[in-house]
């Protein structure tokens, strides 16, 4: 709508510094998660990310139900995470084409272990902090 492209272009002149405090609060969960037991997001150093989303990987093999039990631990605790992303070949037009769970094992990887944690320009070094301390408490 008119209204949308409208708040668009407002925010269009704002990204160099959403990018910037992005990467800034990024830069801040590496060090912060940098001891615990988890996969971080990986950039390599000759790119630079926008931090869409931060996404950390547990490790779950031990546990199958880990994943479930942090991401409902961390709402609980009052902590916007979600999850990304439901495989492409399980979704339920891609099931009817034939594909079957198992033949993307790396994408179920992800699925089963990965929680983006919250990361937007007005997180503050509190929240980012409580973040941790909830996941490592968890951890």
């Amino acid at each position: 709508t008119d209204i949308h492209a409208a708040l668009g272009l407002s925010q269009l002149t704002q990204v160099k510094e959403f990018v910037e405090r992005r990467n800034a609060l990024a830069k801040r969960y590496d060090d912060l998660l940098a001891n615990l037991p988890l996969k971080r997001p990986i950039v390599l150093p000759e790119n630079r990310s926008s931090y869409h989303l931060y996404v950390i990987r547990l490790h779950t093999r031990e546990e199958p139900d880990k994943h479930r039990r942090f991401f409902e631990e961390l709402r609980r605790a009052g902590i916007g995470v979600n999850l990304h992303y439901m495989p492409v070949h399980l979704q339920p037009y891609y099931r009817n084409l034939g594909f079957q769970e198992g033949q993307f094992s790396e994408a179920e990887a992800h699925a089963r272990e990965a929680i983006s944690l919250p990361l937007y320009p007005d997180l503050t070094e509190s929240q980012q902090n409580q973040v941790v301390r909830v996941l490592t408490d968890l951890l």
